[in-house]
């Protein structure tokens, strides 16, 4: 099931955008539209892009300045985690 979304560039910018994604019909989220922003860094795709919540919503990974707060995996220095 895919939700219809569009996509607005930020001052003309393709590094900078708003995508408003449109809930699915036929679901719970029909009627509903959630506007996320997405910042593309300069060397991307090598470089992790930004992505945060315009709009209010309630979800358990996204904390109270709607972003989401995702801890990089720490590396394997030598055979065993520490």
């Amino acid at each position: 099931m895919m939700s219809d979304f569009e996509v607005h560039l930020v001052n003309e910018s393709t590094n900078d955008m708003h995508v408003l994604f449109h809930g699915p019909s036929d679901s719970p989220y029909e009627g509903g539209s959630w506007k996320v922003h997405v910042g593309l860094p300069e060397g991307y795709p090598y470089k992790s892009p930004s992505i945060g919540f315009c709009n209010r919503i309630f979800h358990p990974n996204v904390d109270e300045m709607c972003a989401l707060p995702f801890r990089p995996i720490p590396r394997v220095k030598s055979g065993r985690m520490t």
